[in-house]
């Protein structure tokens, strides 16, 4: 007999007791219900989750109630959850669900009629449901209701997006110390800098966290999927402290500032975030606002208000003066060796750091999800040993974002091994943004790549931040002339982006 995988699907959002008195609506009903199925041969539950009144929830809260009823009577089934529109419209709502890493989840590749209503999902949906399956390695269950919806299907796996890799490329910043200076919950943790404190660490207690990645050429730290336990989003944070005002002084002032900066520069406030140890409710009482900003064109905005707010006399928002930039300046130069002067004729002209009502503030500027246009496996990249080199720049138009690049010209290699001409600058950390403009002419050092794409094409870079020994500096810089306590303020004014 040939082998038949049977699923069921226990509740639905549309049945009610006064239908059927035995549809299974509580997480006890449903528990029960998929043990009785499971032992008649049912391998497979599609679950959808009721509130307390028995209304259609996507509530995390219910379906992990739901989840954790089933596993403890029947721990051998696979959970599949449903992300179904019937229960909300709303993107963020639909895959919360799948956020709690169950075995799968449904993936509706398209919008039909049903009784009553028009099951809306649209192609910007389905690509971001798709990748938040990517992101989490929660297996999709393909649901199509029409032959459309299959050409949808075929799309999204030919991009990728259904089948992902394994890992989260992450760095390690917090860990649990009993001599640490930060708490949560009863535990004490602390903050870990130092790149080189950051690997030996890892090497020694959590090697797991270290890996070869063939695409990257290289070993890096990334984080199993398996074992993410919590996703923290900066612009959940921000949602969070709007909703729920807190009377504490650090994450008061911060979603002070958030507010500012969406009244200045009409940035959608869902497209900011706050990140760092206030995301993490692990800051200090001197901890920094950590800002994020998605989108290009909000990113530009943003970065324009920015610059114009630091000229502003009457302006919250102010640029580091003299003595900060030294005590900036001492802070980093453990991770990146630099000369002072250097430092300061660099940092000074910066309006993605400053300080908000005397308060220490980095913002940073991330291109949203759709504006992405390399998935991994597209190109491949080869380390070429290091090099120091000079060029000029020629196209700074990326150097507010995160990674940021520089496009350059005339590189000359001044040290390391001779080759063809390198042609961009590539930094993943966020002091390495804005650090030059179109024009200058730059003195740089760091690792070189050979970037190779799927048509064979090939071009070198020059990758900045992997050592304390990388830098860039200016050679011939633009607006530096100027003393730093002698920069101009304009009267305050209202500001149009």
């Amino acid at each position: 007999m040939e082998k038949l995988i049977i699923t069921v699907a226990l509740t639905g959002n549309v049945p009610t007791k006064k239908m059927n008195p035995h549809v299974p609506l509580t997480p006890d009903e449903i528990a029960a219900d998929v043990r009785r199925c499971a032992d008649a041969g049912a391998v497979l539950f599609h679950v959808h989750a009721r509130d307390a009144q028995q209304h259609p929830t996507l509530d995390p809260f219910f379906y992990k109630e739901n989840v954790l009823k089933i596993k403890e009577v029947a721990p051998e089934v696979i959970v599949q959850l449903s992300t179904g529109g019937r229960a909300g419209k709303d993107w963020e709502a639909r895959v919360n669900p799948i956020r709690l890493l169950p075995e799968m989840g449904s993936f509706t590749t398209g919008s039909n009629n049903l009784p009553g209503i028009v099951y809306e999902n649209s192609p910007q949906f389905i690509e971001y449901l798709a990748r938040i399956f990517q992101e989490t390695d929660v297996k999709p269950e393909i649901e199509v209701f029409e032959t459309g919806m299959i050409n949808n299907a075929m799309y999204l796996k030919n991009k990728g997006l259904i089948h992902p890799p394994n890992r989260f490329i992450a760095y390690v910043r917090y860990i649990q110390d009993p001599k640490g200076d930060r708490q949560r919950k009863n535990i004490l943790y602390k903050k870990v800098y130092p790149l080189s404190e950051r690997e030996k660490l890892l090497e020694n207690k959590y090697s797991q966290y270290l890996y070869y990645d063939p695409i990257f050429g290289e070993r890096l730290e990334g984080v199993p999927i398996k074992c993410i336990s919590t996703l923290y989003q900066p612009s959940k944070k921000v949602s969070e402290l709007l909703k729920n005002p807190t009377s504490d002084k650090v994450e008061k002032k911060a979603i002070k500032f958030v507010q500012y900066l969406h009244d200045t520069s009409k940035v959608p406030m869902k497209k900011l975030g706050l990140s760092g140890s206030i995301l993490l409710g692990l800051y200090t009482k001197k901890s920094d606002i950590d800002l994020t900003v998605y989108g290009r064109k909000n990113c530009l905005a943003m970065h324009e208000t920015l610059k114009q707010l630091m000229k502003e006399e009457k302006s919250n928002v102010s640029s580091y003066n003299l003595n900060d930039l030294k005590r900036l300046y001492n802070f980093r130069s453990r991770d990146t060796h630099m000369p002072l002067e250097d430092f300061l004729r660099i940092e000074r002209r910066k309006s993605l750091q400053g300080k908000y009502e005397n308060k220490d503030f980095f913002i940073r500027f991330l291109i949203d999800w759709d504006e992405v246009n390399e998935k991994y496996g597209d190109r491949r990249y080869v380390p070429m040993g290091n090099a120091r080199i000079k060029a000029k720049i020629v196209d700074a138009s990326n150097s507010i974002f995160t990674p940021c690049s520089y496009q350059i010209s005339n590189s000359e290699i001044l040290e390391g091994k001779k080759s063809q001409l390198i042609k961009e600058i590539v930094s993943f950390r966020g002091r390495f943004c804005e650090q030059a403009v179109e024009g200058e002419t730059i003195i740089a050092q760091g690792k070189v790549e050979k970037t190779i794409e799927k048509d064979k094409k090939q071009h070198l870079r020059l990758i900045l931040g992997a050592k304390v020994s990388d830098y860039m500096l200016i050679k011939h810089a633009k607006n530096l002339s100027q003393p730093l306590e002698k920069r101009p303020k304009t009267k305050s004014r209202h500001i149009k982006i």
